[in-house]
Parts: C-alpha cells; sequence; structure tokens
C-alpha cells in the first residue's frame, strides 16, 4: 500500500497539533517539527500598562492566534475586559484569530479576510468612518513588520503597539531529524505559518531555502509568509486562501490531487 504523502508542520507547538491533525483529516501524514518558539516579551511593563486602562483605547487589534493567547491568558485580563466591554471593539487578522477571540467570550467587530495586518489595516480603514484621533490597541510580536501602525498613523490613529510575545528560534540540534529526513527525501511537503518558521529552518539550511524548491511542497498560510519563502529562493507551491489549518490542508489537497499524487 502506498504510504500517504509525509507533511511537515513547522508551527510551534502549541498550534501544531490542530494543524496536524487538519492535515490528517485530507488524507495526509502530519509530522509536527516546530521550528520556532513563542515566548513572552523580555519587558512585560508596556503591555501591562496599555491593558490596565483599556478605556483609554476605541479599538483591540488582533493580527495573530498568538497575541490573542498572550493577551487572554492573561491573570488580570477577565477582569479588564469586563471594564472595558461596553465601549471597546475588537478587530481581528483572520478568521482563524477571530475563532480563537470567541473561544475566550470576546466577540468581534471586525475581520479581515482573508487575514494577515495588511488586510486588517485596510479593514479598519474602511469600518471606521474616521480614523483621526481613533485610539487602537495592537498587542505585537516582537518580529512583527511596524507596517500595520504606520499605515493606520498616516490616517491620523494612535496606535499603540506594546510588544505582547516573542518569537525564538528552536535550538538546531531539535531540527535535525527534520534535515535529515530532508535528505533522505522522507518529506512530501513543508507547511509554514510565518515567516520566522521559514527563516528559522533556513538558518540550518546554510541560510537558505533554496536547495527545497522543486524537490518538496511548499506550503503557506497566508501571502506575507509566502513572499518570506520567495525571498528565502523557495517560491510556496501552495498558498491557503485563507490563514486557517483547514484550508490550508484541503489547499494541498488539490495541489496533490493536480499533481497525480495519491492522498
Amino acid at each position: 500500500m502506498r504510504r500517504a504523502p509525509r507533511i511537515v508542520v513547522t508551527r510551534e507547538a502549541a498550534d501544531a497539533g490542530a494543524v496536524v491533525d487538519a492535515l490528517e483529516r485530507e488524507g495526509f501524514e502530519g509530522w509536527a517539527v516546530p521550528t520556532i518558539a513563542i515566548g513572552p516579551p523580555l519587558d512585560p511593563l508596556p503591555l501591562e500598562a496599555a491593558l490596565t486602562d483599556l478605556s483609554r483605547f476605541d479599538w483591540l487589534a488582533f493580527t495573530s492566534v498568538h497575541s490573542v493567547r498572550a493577551v487572554c491568558t492573561r491573570p488580570s485580563w477577565n477582569v479588564t475586559w469586563e471594564a472595558a466591554r461596553p465601549r471597546m471593539r475588537v478587530a481581528a487578522a483572520g478568521p482563524g484569530t477571530a475563532a480563537r477571540l470567541i473561544s475566550f467570550g470576546v466577540s468581534v467587530a471586525a475581520t479581515a479576510e482573508p487575514g494577515g495586518a495588511r488586510a486588517l489595516a485596510a479593514t479598519l480603514e474602511t469600518t471606521i468612518a474616521n480614523l483621526t484621533g481613533t485610539r487602537i490597541l495592537w498587542p505585537r510580536a516582537d518580529l512583527a513588520s511596524l507596517d500595520f501602525r504606520d499605515r493606520l498613523a498616516t490616517r491620523g490613529a494612535d496606535v499603540v503597539a506594546p510588544i505582547a510575545y516573542r518569537t525564538q528560534a528552536v535550538p538546531t540540534a531539535e531540527l535535525a531529524p527534520l534535515v535529515a529526513a530532508l535528505s533522505d527525501g522522507a518529506v512530501q511537503g513543508l507547511t509554514f505559518f510565518s515567516p520566522s518558521s521559514a527563516n528559522s529552518l533556513a538558518r540550518v539550511l546554510g541560510g537558505t531555502l533554496s536547495r527545497l524548491a522543486g524537490q518538496v511542497t511548499l506550503a503557506a498560510i497566508g501571502p506575507t509568509t509566502a513572499e518570506a519563502l520567495a525571498l528565502l529562493g523557495a517560491p510556496a507551491d501552495v498558498v491557503a486562501p485563507v490563514p486557517t489549518a483547514g484550508a490550508l490542508a484541503k489547499a494541498l489537497a488539490r495541489h496533490f490531487a493536480r499533481a497525480g499524487a495519491t492522498v
């Protein structure tokens, strides 16, 4: 019996399992090999200060599920959110981030589709009649591009952007089994969920992913990650139409079916 295509999930450990499950529902063999880890900010005080008085903001913008987890699992969050709920509006970059917010009991007033910080900025530009003077809190990653903040600031918004979480590359030794499997042809696809996940793997492959181009199927959760792959010498073969694990798995299944591979 032909073995199912083996697809690597480079997402951080906390969220890799959901992706593996989605892949296996589509007939793949999912293999979780996180290339990044998520940790707390080196200085938590700016985020603490912003969350202590949410009432001074009009909008709370989330551009990743990591920022949702970093904010909504804080011990003081429930009290803070209940106090701000009557007037605070929440925006999410993509259905996955919106779903995570809803799981914490947070209603979402605006969702960018397909997702990503740029799409959310555009959504807020059309949702908010007049951005001038609008106060927006954006809990972000330490490595996040500041384009989201800067774009809204040019329209007059006051965007406060404290670091909510830190992205770290995993130790090189933890990626040795993946590197060996790639060399042995034991992997048929790799999925990437952020530029950081791609950059971390490139670090152990000599600073580039060019050796993977044409050798394995490369899949990106969205256009920003796809751009990072292209810059690393390995253009994405598959880009999820919306940034969710299920959408990416289905897109991969269609790709393999077109290629004549058995899934």
